[in-house]
């Protein structure tokens, strides 16, 4: 096991034992998590992108005003409703793999665990994914995009003890109704869709995402 691979365990096993299976902790700011990784949190013009699995390389990336007239755009009719407003949080993570993927050096990332891409530059594991999706979220929070939504904590399932590989997602809690959502891009390559799907139903995965799920 190499050490990477060993950290991306432990930093899986931190986030499982704390909230994991239990949406309580979801309704908490992800600043705790910021803290104990030790990253800066986002603010309204920048946000760290972890990479190389474990969060072991950081690269901040700025947002100029262009991108934020990029992102305002992507969120245009988003206050519509809470569907609108999570479909465009869908299409700006999107919009964020390809604007700053290949500046970051992400935009080549596989999907998926492959333990063999641990340390590489641009590679992400899901600690990678959930971190930085979670500042992107606090992001798109600082600047107003986000009406009927908050941004939560990250959680994690499985720990082997279920016969499930650790996992973790970032998350947003409806305002209305306190339901908690995944918003994970992690299954899948650099640029694609995430799943942004109800916490629980996120839960109940055993293996890959909502789109390829086992």
């Amino acid at each position: 096991m190499t050490s990477r691979h060993a950290r991306y365990l432990a930093l899986s096993a931190m986030l499982a034992l704390g909230v994991a299976g239990c949406e309580t902790g979801v309704q908490q700011q992800p600043t705790y998590h910021f803290e104990k990784l030790g990253i800066p949190a986002a603010t309204a013009d920048r946000v760290v992108v972890c990479h190389g699995f474990g969060c072991a390389r950081r690269t901040a990336v700025q947002f100029s005003a262009s991108d934020h007239r990029q992102l305002k755009a992507v969120f245009a009719g988003a206050s519509r409703s809470p569907k609108a407003e999570r479909r465009a949080i869908g299409k700006a993570v999107m919009w964020f793999d390809r604007r700053f993927g290949p500046e970051v050096g992400t935009d080549k990332d596989v999907g998926g665990f492959d333990p063999g891409n641990a340390g590489k530059v641009g590679q992400q594991d899901c600690i990678d994914d959930a971190t930085s999706t979670a500042g992107l979220l606090v992001l798109f929070q600082k600047n107003g995009l986000l009406t009927h939504h908050k941004v939560g904590m990250p959680v994690a399932r499985g720990f082997f003890l279920d016969g499930r590989y650790p996992h973790a997602t970032a998350t947003i809690v409806n305002r209305n109704d306190d339901v908690a959502w995944a918003v994970d891009p992690w299954p899948y390559d650099a640029g694609e869709p995430p799943d942004i799907i109800p916490l629980s139903q996120w839960f109940e995965i055993r293996r890959g995402g909502a789109r390829k799920s086992s």
